[in-house]
């Protein structure tokens, strides 16, 4: 049961990463930000996912349906932060951020 869900919850992080790539293409128009803030999303996920055995906790149904919520979380405010970072009037990386 317990590899079911491990092999369910990867197959639902790599799908849902890959929409926020694209998301993250559209809502930028830079393919080496949208790259970067994947990779941040990445990165989020490998923290929350950390938590689980440092807790002691074992992967149930409703962790691995939360790690993948999680990304929506992660990708919206990273999408939010890129979009504004790309499109803001400042022509200088420290002026931008």
């Amino acid at each position: 049961m317990e590899l079911k869900l491990v092999e369910t919850m990867k197959q639902g992080l790599i799908i849902s990463i890959t929409f926020a790539l694209f998301a993250l293409l559209v809502a930028t128009q830079n393919l080496i930000m949208a790259c970067l803030a994947s990779l941040t999303i990445g990165m989020i996920i490998i923290n929350v996912l950390a938590i689980i055995p440092y807790n002691s906790w074992q992967l149930g149904s409703s962790e691995s349906v939360g790690v993948v919520i999680c990304v929506g979380f992660a990708v919206d405010y990273v999408v939010h932060l890129a979009s504004h970072y790309v499109h803001s009037k400042h022509k200088d990386r420290n002026a931008r951020t």
